[in-house]
């Protein structure tokens, strides 16, 4: 029972700190993109 709960959240945690990456790695590409678009005017 507790290794299952312990599992759960586990699970819980990994897929929320997954999203935070993608959001940061989307922010990060988003902005280098922006950057390099301002640089090769």
């Amino acid at each position: 029972m507790v290794e299952q709960v312990q599992t759960e959240v586990a699970a819980r945690i990994h897929i929320e700190v997954s999203q935070r990456v993608s959001k940061m790695k989307a922010n990060f590409e988003k902005r280098f993109q922006e950057h390099v678009r301002l640089l090769s005017q």
